[in-house]
């Protein structure tokens, strides 16, 4: 129902008098420069109530991880405003008959109230609900991807007897970020023995590699991020965007085989913040326990059974 379709001057006051409770208890928004008024009510939830692990899996499987969320926070706040209605109703009506109304007067405009209601009452979830902090695992692809994600597997039972740092190797990126890339490829390819090497960057990655139990690895960042991070994160991902993101230094990461649920210690050491491009993450999830984590097999969660701890990192999303 409109405020124009007010029209006789019962009615009129009638809904003056709806507004004037609703003013005194809920934020008011009016629109310019047409007056039209808008309330607005948080949601109370409890200081930890938050989205489950299900339905953030829900999110992170989606094909628009922002519209499954979006989803998914309108049907809380329906469901919320079909609760908040009874109560609004009850205490209206109480305030109504304090002000001269009656009861019957009411039963008259209850249909035209509840459009009033529909129309200009409206509830929405805390920052707390919307924005919680989640555990994101963020994988990448440096073009290793077309070779089954072998180009790490350089060190341990498996690797060839010369290995050699290839172009398409993520460890490449990552050591260019630390700036300790011939540092790096000479330990590996001379065989330096890790009790040889002095430089902790270089000492965690020949490390990593020896603890490598399979052929096939992606390299892997744990990070704890707001979910709105994540969701743009993964809107970026899908239009391939030329933006980058920045995971700060404390981040545990390290060789990952998703396929197989195994992996190496997680441990490499990075000294300085790494900066990725968007368009290098081959896999960006929320890493909740239970169930596949995107198309293939298991998440780190599911294998390494982790302290919340171990997603302390921070992520920065960088754009020109």
């Amino acid at each position: 129902m409109k405020e124009n379709g007010i029209t006789n001057a019962k009615k009129k006051a009638f809904f003056d008098t709806v507004e004037k409770w609703f003013d005194n208890n809920f934020d008011v928004v009016v629109s310019k420069p047409t007056g039209y008024k808008t309330y607005t009510r948080e949601i109370f939830v409890d200081y930890d109530e938050q989205l489950g692990g299900k339905q953030l899996k829900e999110i992170s499987l989606a094909d628009s991880p922002m519209e499954k969320a979006d989803e998914i926070f309108m049907d809380w706040e329906s469901n919320s405003a079909d609760y908040y209605y009874g109560n609004d109703l009850e205490e209206v009506t109480e305030f109504l008959l304090k002000n001269g109304f009656s009861e019957e007067d009411f039963e008259e405009y209850k249909e035209d109230f509840n459009e009033w209601y529909i129309d200009h009452v409206s509830h929405f979830l805390p920052e707390s609900v919307r924005n919680q902090e989640v555990k994101v695992c963020i994988s990448l692809d440096t073009g290793d991807g077309n070779s089954d994600f072998t180009k790490c597997n350089l060190r341990n039972y498996y690797a060839p007897e010369a290995p050699k740092v290839e172009e398409t190797c993520p460890l490449k990126v990552i050591a260019e970020s630390q700036e300790k890339l011939p540092e790096m490829v000479a330990a590996i390819e001379n065989k330096v023995k890790i009790r040889d090497c002095e430089d902790r960057f270089v000492k965690s990655v020949l490390q990593e590699l020896e603890e490598l139990p399979s052929h096939m690895a992606t390299f892997t960042f744990l990070t704890k991020i707001p979910l709105s991070t994540f969701l743009y994160i993964r809107d970026l991902m899908k239009i391939k965007s030329d933006a980058k993101i920045e995971i700060s230094k404390d981040s545990m990461c390290g060789l990952f085989s998703p396929w197989d649920g195994g992996g190496s210690v997680l441990e490499v050491a990075l000294d300085k913040n790494v900066k990725i491009p968007v368009n290098v993450i081959k896999w960006c999830w929320i890493d909740e326990r239970g169930g596949k984590p995107f198309e293939h097999g298991y998440g780190v969660d599911d294998v390494y059974g982790l302290v919340g701890s171990a997603y302390d990192a921070s992520v920065t999303i960088l754009e020109d």
